[in-house]
């Protein structure tokens, strides 16, 4: 159920310790929570992490702490909660360079399953939005998630998330199903 108040602990408590890799792990783990599609309230706990800075935070712990594989899996696992069916939260994230810093994370960390998983899971969300869909399509996306497919051939959890992200991106646009082959 919605729980405005649980939302803004965890982005207060992010707020408060942003230097912290743990703190910054701990609260996108808790974000992914709040706002995943297993909530009941995920819409507005979307809108209201919106409204607070949400993504602003999730994307400084994934800047402040890109060396750390477990602070990266949970920002991309936040952040595809975040923009689970949401648009407008595609488009923030996209506009605030989302896109480019879960690339990042995904090329820093090339032999970390979950980062994979996650990395392309948020991807899949994001190719939902067109400007997003290009962006992943033509800035080097395809090219990341076919390299955790051959990476990881027997990961089904990467696998499966991998085959949805290209699926999503072919839908949007021609150019892209081109691209993918």
């Amino acid at each position: 159920s919605f729980d405005e108040h649980k939302v803004e602990e965890i982005l207060q408590a992010m707020r408060a310790d942003s230097s912290n890799a743990e703190a910054q792990r701990r609260g996108c783990e808790a974000l992914f929570q709040a706002c995943g599609s297993c909530v009941s309230a995920v819409k507005e706990n979307q809108v209201l992490a919106l409204k607070l800075g949400g993504v602003e935070l999730v994307l400084k712990a994934m800047k402040t702490h890109s060396n750390t594989a477990e602070v990266q899996q949970w920002c991309c696992a936040a952040l595809r909660s975040l923009c689970y069916y949401n648009t407008d939260m595609c488009s923030s994230i996209g506009q605030q360079g989302g896109i480019q810093l879960i690339f990042s994370a995904m090329k820093s960390f090339p032999h970390n399953a979950s980062v994979q998983q996650y990395g392309i899971a948020a991807l899949r969300s994001l190719a939902c939005e067109n400007n997003n869909n290009i962006a992943i399509g033509t800035e080097g996306g395809i090219e990341l998630i076919i390299d955790s497919m051959r990476r990881y051939p027997n990961a089904e959890a990467v696998l499966i998330q991998c085959c949805v992200a290209l699926g999503n991106l072919a839908y949007r646009l021609d150019s892209i199903r081109v691209a993918i082959g």
